[in-house]
């Protein structure tokens, strides 16, 4: 812009060829009006002025692209953690299916039926399968809430720049 700047100021009225011929043919009142040099330069600026404008406006969005990206980044990872607990949580449900039915077949509980010994040892499988299982639950739970609190943040800092 500077060049041009610098070039406008040592543009007089016949710049090219085609501004002498025109010149001669007006008999030199041609120079009265812009030459065509002087309307490309003054198209140029403007043109110049918009894209200038253009990447101001760019500009500013650049952090919008960085935290898009770092957000879908969080919500990647998130997804995989989350798959990743509830597989955990799927397998100590099938261990603990599999330790009962594999110790206590229905032909057992049938055969010992109203063995208080037979009762007491179901009961103590029963409750530990069960309390194993409770752990596993809070701890699922408790993972699952923080990467919901992380997939808020990262969906609030898409929200900063539609709000």
């Amino acid at each position: 812009m500077a060049d041009l700047t610098k070039k406008m100021k040592s543009i007089g009225c016949v710049n090219n060829g085609r501004e002498l011929l025109r010149a001669i043919f007006t008999l030199g009142i041609s120079c009265a009006f812009d030459s065509n040099t002087k309307r490309e330069y003054e198209n140029v600026k403007v043109d110049l002025k918009e894209e200038q404008t253009i990447i101001q406006a760019i500009t500013k969005r650049m952090d919008y692209f960085d935290d898009l990206k770092e957000s879908a980044n969080t919500l990647v990872k998130e997804s995989a953690g989350i798959l990743k607990t509830t597989k955990a949580f799927k397998q100590s449900l099938e261990q603990a299916k599999t330790f009962l039915e594999r110790d206590y077949t229905p032909e057992d509980i049938k055969e010992n039926m109203g063995d208080v010994d037979f009762a007491n040892d179901f009961a103590e499988s029963l409750f530990a399968a069960l309390e194993e299982l409770k752990t596993t639950a809070i701890k699922v739970g408790e993972d699952s809430l923080k990467r919901k609190h992380r997939l808020d943040d990262a969906l609030s800092g898409i929200n900063k720049y539609f709000g």
